[in-house]
């Protein structure tokens, strides 16, 4: 049994998702949502002008400026997401060529190579992709909740945060609870996807 065959674990996913296109996603989803932060903090100070009764354009114009650079960070952190997925994709070949450079059979019949390693199929390349943005969702969401309930803390109530913290603890500990099942109802379906194809 070559060791291309064995079961790879969540690490090995991101040992081959690591590099300088993941970091640069990363740096880009904390400018996107620092940004976002930024246009809840000026419409909260608009708000309270407004109540003032002494409006200028100056914050319109920063709430546009900001969330320009928003979105234009997160449009460049989705090519760089693109590029950690293909740079993923291709070291999880590479692995399997150099695991199985002996046995070349391998390497240009289909149906030989996926018995050996039945995941390097365009339906990989499909959840490598889906896991690269299911991450970057997720990074998102979480620089989202945890900056703007900073901003909302100090703007509004001290008090938000903690409660953001607490359903964010919550959450995360259903997700860790129902993983193993929906592990396995995923790989189940993956299964029959692959006995019709």
């Amino acid at each position: 049994m070559s060791s291309a065959s064995q079961t790879f674990e969540p690490q090995d996913f991101l040992r081959f998702f690591l590099g300088g296109s993941a970091l640069a996603m990363l740096l880009l989803i904390i400018a996107q949502e620092a940004c976002g932060a930024a246009t809840t903090w000026l419409v909260i100070e608009i708000a309270r002008d407004i109540t003032e009764e002494h409006v200028s354009a100056d914050g319109f114009i920063a709430i546009v400026v900001t969330q320009t650079v928003s979105y234009l960070a997160g449009a460049i952190s989705w090519i760089y997401a693109e590029r950690a997925g293909f740079m993923a994709f291709a070291r999880y070949m590479l692995h399997f060529a150099r695991c199985n450079r002996f046995q070349t059979a391998l390497l240009a019949e289909s149906g030989t190579r996926e018995q050996v390693e039945p995941f390097l199929t365009s339906e990989t390349f499909d959840i490598c992709f889906d896991l690269v943005y299911n991450l970057q969702f997720y990074l998102r969401l979480f620089f989202q909740l945890l900056l703007n309930s900073l901003v909302l803390g100090i703007q509004i109530d001290t008090g938000l945060p903690l409660s953001f913290a607490a359903v964010f603890i919550v959450l995360m500990i259903l997700q860790w609870h129902l993983r193993k099942p929906l592990a396995a109802a995923y790989l189940h379906n993956q299964r029959m996807t692959n006995r019709m194809r």
